[in-house]
């Protein structure tokens, strides 16, 4: 696929797409491997083996523990990572320098921000509830009856805490952003202060959406 247009995917032949200088370095299956470990753990920060097999699901399970395995104690660390949904600490990998990371980690910033349904954060929903007792769903592919928020329901994260979801929709033709609803989390208040940074969020994502303006329904 080379681009898209609305929901339409456009494709191309490979060599009119991939640049000549890569059209003669095929990497070999223990390259890849090791790329996509790599860079799976650039997202994620910890993950078990399962989680890094299923972040770019291009290889099994053995190969992510036979991977797991060699780099322990070079690049990656056994590490044990509490849940916030009530379940068992579970066993895990991080990178070597995992400690360092987390200290040198800025204030999360109090901005709200709306994320994309695929966000690395959030894409793993198993892991999402586990790591941050947020339990999502992307409902654009549930029947209308049966959904319970709505067809596009964006997560709403608050500093490294999610807070809520929040549905959206922009109509093209009157280019309006459409609010269709808000639900925050149990235990969340609605203070005057976190309506304000939802609402300077909404604006930001108005002027993504190249929308004119914003109504609540």
């Amino acid at each position: 696929m080379c681009g898209r247009v609305n929901f339409q995917k456009v494709y191309d032949l490979s060599e009119r797409v991939i640049p000549e200088t890569y059209h003669g370095q095929i990497p070999s299956e223990a390259e890849y491997i090791d790329w996509a470990c790599q860079t799976a753990f650039d997202r994620l920060g910890c993950a078990t083996p399962s989680e890094l097999a299923a972040f770019w699901g291009n290889f099994d399970l053995a190969d992510a523990n036979a991977w797991c395995e060699r780099q322990a104690g070079k690049t990656i660390r056994e590490v044990l990572v509490e849940s916030a949904d009530g379940s068992a600490p579970r066993q895990s990998y991080a990178r070597h320098d995992i400690d360092i990371l987390l200290r040198e980690l800025p204030v999360p910033t109090p901005r709200v921000r709306f994320l994309s349904p695929f966000d690395p954060v959030i894409r793993d929903r198993k892991r999402a509830l586990r790591l941050f007792n947020f339990d999502y769903r992307f409902e654009a592919f549930v029947p209308a009856p049966q959904r319970q928020y709505g067809y596009y329901v964006l997560p709403i994260l608050e500093r490294d805490r999610f807070i809520g979801r929040i549905d959206l929709k922009c109509d093209r033709k009157t280019k309006t952003l459409v609010v269709n609803g808000l639900w925050f989390e149990p235990g969340v208040r609605q203070s005057k202060t976190r309506h304000e940074q939802i609402a300077k969020e909404l604006e930001r994502y108005r002027v993504f959406v190249d929308a004119n303006s914003i109504i609540h329904h």
